[in-house]
């Protein structure tokens, strides 16, 4: 909720309402337009402003991504704003738990779109299966390219921060990463080469530098 209600206070910055009574005002404005499919003419034709989520476990359960999808539909607010998330892979996968098999969350990647998610920066923890499972982040590489092609699909645009070294991975690893990162329908931005962990869950640390 704290989310939409900025949402609201930055499009009342623009019409000039500063008072939490013209904010109530202009929040009734928002869901009446958006109930009639129509757009308030807050900002000039096609323009939005972007909003940069960097809270990494905003699609950790869905349920956060389920009560902002609700509100942001009801106000329309994807017709003045464009979205991008930090996330990891396994937030948008399917847990047996959840469907009895493991797959792509496309239920969340569907309401990414439905309310004009433009952008998901993603922690990808390896290029191969041997570095993933050092890495110890519980999936695989395929379940990756799957989570890849789904956001792909949708017209979202991946951009990934990858770990593909790390301090023990041998030079077959390091080969087979590279050939992946050229052949692999992955968009990369931004290529993080990572030599020294320190994250919770791996055995490497820069002790482990150090010493080697």
């Amino acid at each position: 909720r704290a989310m939409v209600e900025w949402c609201v206070d930055r499009l009342a910055m623009e019409c000039g309402d500063s008072a939490s009574v013209q904010k109530r005002d202009l929040e009734k404005r928002l869901e009446e337009a958006a109930s009639g499919g129509v757009t308030l003419p807050i900002f000039p034709p096609g323009e939005k402003v972007t909003i940069d989520i960097t809270d990494d476990d905003f699609l950790g359960s869905g349920r956060r991504l389920e009560a902002f999808h609700r509100e942001a539909t009801r106000l329309g607010l994807g017709r003045y704003f464009e979205f991008n998330a930090i996330t990891r892979i396994p937030s948008l996968l399917r847990g047996p738990e959840q469907s009895g098999q493991r797959g792509v969350r496309l239920d969340l990647i569907k309401m990414l779109t439905e309310i004009n998610f433009r952008e998901i920066n993603i922690g990808l923890d390896g290029l191969c299966d041997s570095v993933l499972a050092q890495n110890r982040k519980g999936y695989t590489l395929a379940e990756a390219i799957d989570v890849n092609n789904a956001l792909r699909k949708a017209n979202l645009c991946p951009v990934y921060n990858v770990i593909w070294t790390t301090p023990y991975t041998t030079r077959e690893e390091i080969m087979e990463s590279m050939i992946l990162y050229h052949l692999l329908p992955f968009r990369y931005h931004m290529l993080q080469q990572t030599y020294i962990l320190g994250d919770l869950g791996t055995p490497f640390t820069n002790e482990d530098v150090v010493r080697r």
